[in-house]
């Protein structure tokens, strides 16, 4: 059996998170939540379906792009909890595991890029900077460098 990428298990976690975001809406007069349908959706969509991709192309992508191993087992089981705890807490009125939940994503994917930065074989590519200053706003977004 051959390893799988990450991109392809990611992926497939962010499609069925776009599944539950939308089956929010079919359901939300039956009396299964308590939090609004509209702040449930936005959180699923923000926290599974968008990190999932995220998460998956750049541990598909980083290393590839750095000349450094790919993503290992635990590293890859990490990101899934990662991304689990941001589905479970989607459904949460109180939006602070959540965030919390924003800025552990934030803090894993800095931690695996900077790890396979410093261990570099190629030239990086000149974007990525940008993926820093990217990840910087989306932690001061989340609450991750803010008071």
């Amino acid at each position: 059996m051959r390893k799988l990428a990450p991109y392809q298990i990611f992926f497939p976690i962010g499609v069925l998170c776009s599944a539950l975001a939308i089956g929010v809406w079919l359901v939300q007069n039956l009396g299964w939540f308590d939090a609004p349908a509209m702040l449930i959706h936005s959180k699923l969509i923000i926290g599974g379906f968008l990190w999932s991709f995220i998460v998956g192309f750049l541990m598909t992508a980083i290393p590839k792009m750095t000349g450094t191993a790919g993503a290992r087992r635990g590293e890859v089981a990490v990101a899934i909890l990662l991304i689990a705890i941001q589905i479970v807490f989607s459904w949460f009125v109180d939006g602070r595991p959540f965030y919390l939940g924003q800025t552990l994503v934030v803090l894993f994917v800095m931690v695996f890029a900077g790890r396979r930065v410093l261990k570099r074989t190629r030239a990086l590519p000149v974007f990525f900077s940008h993926m820093v200053l990217a990840m910087v706003l989306i932690g001061r977004g989340s609450g991750a460098f803010s008071r």
